[in-house]
């Protein structure tokens, strides 16, 4: 059967994983150079709407109950794989790359904090001049917002990341995981505009931050 992996820790790590995962299946372990990785066995991909949001719940809740006892590196869901050999490759051929992850967020999670109403650019069919004017217009309201989160946050933020895909803006934090209370406070102390609200939720595994030059440290 196709192998569901959930997430990477360091094999160092003193972890005990749920008995079950997805539909109920057993969770096993796989060691490699240095990494555990945390799987269960399922019999294929999710085939209807209902099967997906339950399997991405139980998903989630597998990696979060990890994440409470170790840094950990998830895996997308649903991301299926072959067989163990093809597991054990993929660990060996990444082992760098996620043993240096681990090590660098140690002890780090991360926060999203998605936009909401911000200023949304014209229809395509108006005048383009005026389509222009407002997706700037736009742009930059999201990244007064970001600015202003990030300055609330001060030395609280080890790394920060931007993103907006054109329909949802969202900001990443990475900070460490004591200072998740003083966090909460900062950010709700933070003074954005009236029309826009930021939604914040968290903590959830650092996985924004895995590559390098994602983190802005």
């Amino acid at each position: 059967m196709p192998l569901l992996p959930y997430c990477i820790v360091s094999s160092e790590s003193q972890v005990k994983p749920p008995d079950a995962g997805v539909r109920g299946g057993e969770l096993l372990s796989l060691e490699e150079s240095g990494l555990t990785c945390f799987y269960s066995e399922v019999e294929g991909p999710p085939k209807t709407s209902d099967e997906v949001r339950a399997d991405a719940l139980t998903f989630q809740e597998t990696v979060q109950a990890i994440f409470a006892q170790a840094t950990v590196i998830p895996f997308r869901f649903v991301t299926l794989l072959g067989s163990e050999e093809e597991l054990h490759d993929f660990l060996e051929d990444h082992s760098e790359q996620y043993s240096e992850a681990l090590g660098r967020l140690e002890g780090m999670e991360q926060y999203e904090m998605r936009m909401k109403q911000l200023p949304a650019p014209a229809e395509d069919e108006e005048a383009g001049a005026e389509y222009l004017k407002q997706k700037v217009a736009a742009n930059s309201a999201a990244l007064s917002v970001s600015e202003a989160l990030r300055s609330a946050a001060g030395e609280l933020v080890r790394g920060w990341h931007f993103r907006d895909s054109g329909e949802t803006v969202r900001c990443y934090a990475l900070i460490q995981r004591e200072a998740q209370q003083a966090f909460k406070k900062a950010i709700s102390s933070a003074k954005i505009p009236g029309e826009v609200r930021v939604v914040l939720s968290g903590p959830w595994p650092p996985s924004e931050f895995v590559l390098r030059e994602q983190a802005s440290e």
